[in-house]
């Protein structure tokens, strides 16, 4: 069993890293579109968020859950595969976004 303070190191990083990620996000949404289209692209912005966020949370629930684990030893390696599967994908994102950058001249 984990005490709270094994999980506070990690918690610490994943929020420090949320607050930024979110702050640049919403900067780089409104810079990328028209001035007169500012509204719209915060709206994007915020709906991918949110639709994202609604997606996240159902994959690691259908994958930590998934399998029909009904004792606790099955929905920690329920967990363990879902920490990992979300891990894959973010080294995804941040490949696919690492490519989308335009070329320094």
């Amino acid at each position: 069993m984990s005490t709270w303070t094994r999980l506070l190191p990690g918690l610490v990083i994943l929020g420090v890293g949320s607050g930024l990620v979110n702050a640049s996000l919403g900067r780089l949404a409104l810079e990328s579109v028209p001035r007169e289209r500012a509204g719209m692209g915060s709206g994007a912005n915020n709906t991918a968020r949110y639709l994202g966020g609604a997606a996240g949370v159902a994959l690691v629930v259908a994958l930590a859950t998934g399998g029909g684990r009904d004792s606790a030893s099955g929905l920690l390696a329920g967990w363990n595969t879902a920490a990992v599967v979300c891990g894959a994908l973010c080294i995804v994102a941040a490949l696919v976004a690492a490519a989308c950058r335009p070329a320094r001249t």
